[in-house]
């Protein structure tokens, strides 16, 4: 709730200028303190929080990645050492993730629209050591394929699993429908796959002939929001539709 409410925060700095907000009112008449962070940002897309209780927030169209403290007023850090993404229609640096194991790996996890040849591009997933200002390393672990002429749909939300060792990762269909119910490619489709991109054995299309591996979970739409229950390996997942067709899925 705390990740959720600091991202509305700063997508509200993000038009602002000097111009200060104390409160909101929710549709249930609750009051919201609003307090300006840092900022501002041109199009935040994505938090998460280090052991120090710095935030790490990406920035879609840009393709910059920023770590900043909570206290007011104290300048943000640019982090170096981010992929080139493709920042066009719905396409950049998006979705962002600790590792579980970051207080002794440093790894942190980046989802992004992933340029190809020429208008091409496709949704990616890549990780790197997180040094100083910088990402050392940073290297793919999972591409989704194929690649597409098209800036709509790339979804990208990074879970790991509860005990650590799986990431879920989702991806859009890329706004191609028919092709989300298809198992020889990755639109519409929930990942599930090693820590280091290395794929299970027990995914249930890991020895089917001409279905990707990778799959867990297909026929989605554009997931934009994921989270894992509690305690359990429960999926729950938010799909964006057209004109009021929203799906929450579990």
């Amino acid at each position: 709730m705390r990740c959720t409410i600091l991202l509305v925060a700063l997508f509200i700095t993000a038009t602002l200028s000097a111009q200060s907000v104390e409160t909101l009112k929710a549709g249930d008449g609750t009051l919201l303190k609003v307090e300006r962070v840092n900022g501002p940002f041109k199009h935040p897309w994505a938090i998460a929080f280090l052991p120090d209780n710095q935030m790490l927030v990406t920035e879609r169209n840009t393709g910059k990645l920023y770590r900043m403290p909570t206290e007011p007023g104290v300048k943000r850090t640019t982090i170096k050492g981010t992929p080139d993404v493709h920042a066009m229609g719905q396409g950049g640096l998006l979705d962002i993730a600790i590792d579980p194991d970051f207080a002794s790996n440093r790894m942190v996890y980046l989802s992004y629209a992933k340029p190809g040849d020429g208008p091409m591009s496709t949704a990616a997933l890549g990780r790197g050591r997180l040094q100083g200002d910088s990402l050392v390393g940073f290297e793919d672990i999972f591409v989704q394929m194929p690649y597409f002429n098209g800036d709509k749909h790339y979804g990208n939300q990074i879970v790991f699993s509860a005990d650590g060792e799986f990431i879920y990762f989702v991806m859009g269909e890329r706004f191609q429908f028919e092709p989300a119910q298809q198992l020889d490619n990755h639109w519409g489709k929930v990942v599930r796959i090693y820590k280091d991109g290395r794929i299970p054995k027990d995914n249930p299309f890991s020895s089917v002939a001409g279905v990707r591996p990778e799959i867990w979970s297909y026929g989605h739409r554009n997931i934009e929001s994921m989270a894992l229950q509690p305690g359990t390996d429960e999926l729950y997942l938010v799909e964006m539709g057209p004109l009021g067709g929203d799906e929450l899925n579990r």
